[in-house]
């Protein structure tokens, strides 16, 4: 699913990645550990195509994202890859309901309402459903953006920090949905520096300054 070669990213006199080499499969489940600084969020972002400019390879779903145009690059990560950030990037003035829909509708897909309301109920916010972002708790935000990504029928999760702002309930809630998702067949990247949090995963991959060790 993701094969990375000889992997570089320098930002001007700072190497954030060091000729990484590494290959996740397809259904797996693998969480990227390292001190801050240590290039996760680097190469999460490189996996999602939201940086190009590197040196080295990075195939996703066959496609070198480095070759690819901003036009091509927006529709691969439309059709295949969702993102859940650390700080949940929900739009405030939007209901749960407007922001859950919100990735499907813009690829122009009409959102199934018994499919809405089931995710709905399996994230714990179907009493939620009208109630917009801003009068949500850290935990219920968080689980917001989980249910965008499901909605999205992507191939491909990124998790960046998915429970940093969470307390230790919501971050096991948050985890579990991850897990249950990995189960149904989704490919998921997890960026953490908490050892716990990464222990859900089926692979741990440690980064020290821009390299695997």
């Amino acid at each position: 699913m993701i094969k990375m070669q000889n992997l570089k990213k320098v930002y001007k006199d700072c190497v954030a990645l060091d000729t990484v080499s590494m290959h996740i499969r397809k259904g797996e489940f693998v969480a990227i550990i390292g001190a801050s600084g240590s290039g996760k969020t680097t190469m999460l972002n490189i996996i999602g195509g939201l940086d190009t400019d590197y040196m080295g390879s990075c195939v996703v779903r066959n496609k070198e994202m480095s070759s690819l145009s901003d036009v091509e690059c927006c529709t691969l990560r439309s059709r295949y890859i969702s993102y859940v950030y650390q700080f949940f990037n929900l739009i405030s003035f939007l209901t749960v309901k407007e922001n859950v829909c919100l990735a499907s509708q813009i690829k122009g897909k009409k959102v199934d309402e018994k499919e809405l309301d089931q995710v709905l109920k399996l994230l714990g916010l179907e009493q939620k459903k009208d109630s917009f972002a801003n009068e949500l708790s850290g935990g219920q935000q968080q689980r917001v953006a989980i249910g965008r990504a499901i909605l999205a029928h992507t191939d491909i999760i990124l998790a960046d920090e998915p429970t940093g702002n969470l307390d230790g309930e919501n971050a096991e809630n948050v985890m579990d949905i991850l897990k249950a998702l990995n189960k149904e067949g989704k490919t998921i990247v997890l960026v953490t520096h908490d050892l716990k949090i990464a222990n859900y995963a089926d692979r741990i991959i440690r980064l020290e300054q821009g390299k695997i060790v």
